[in-house]
């Protein structure tokens, strides 16, 4: 089934849209131009509501991003601390924080190569036993080297 102009006009007026009276100053022509100018005018409403809604969304993800980012280090961090202490409670409940940490990185369609770039340069630096006054400073270098988003 086809629908015309005059059945799509008839729809909206039913609907209480007064297709006429919304696009008087637009229109001077038919019916069937009225109805095509209400149907780009909705499509494009639809369109940039939604495109806003994104790119809001995309902000407000790179945001949480540069937070969790740090973070998801922080527990890379807790996990070598209490690597050689032996405490398994300890070790256990680091490598949850970690887990949890990078679960919800990656549940946020956060970078994940420039985190994994960033905890093998925190690893290759402690091996190396090149961080002594602290993580901050090591950790800081290794994420601006791998890209990660940071605050």
């Amino acid at each position: 089934m086809q629908l015309k102009a005059h059945d799509l006009f008839q729809t909206f007026r039913f609907q209480g849209i007064s297709v006429s009276r919304m696009f008087t100053p637009f229109i001077t022509r038919s019916l069937h131009m009225r109805t095509l100018q209400f149907l780009v005018l909705a499509s494009s409403a639809a369109l940039m509501a939604a495109t806003l809604q994104a790119s809001a969304q995309n902000a407000g993800d790179r945001t949480r991003c540069a937070i969790l980012g740090p973070m998801t280090v922080s527990a890379w961090f807790g996990l070598l601390e209490n690597a050689n202490k032996g405490d398994r409670e300890a070790n256990r409940e680091a490598m949850t924080t970690l887990n949890n940490a990078v679960t919800l990185y990656n549940n946020m369609g956060c970078p994940s190569t420039e985190l994994e770039a960033t905890l093998d340069c925190l690893t290759g630096m402690a091996m190396a036993g090149e961080i002594t006054e602290g993580a901050g400073p090591a950790a800081q270098a290794c994420m601006a080297q791998a890209g990660l988003p940071r605050p």
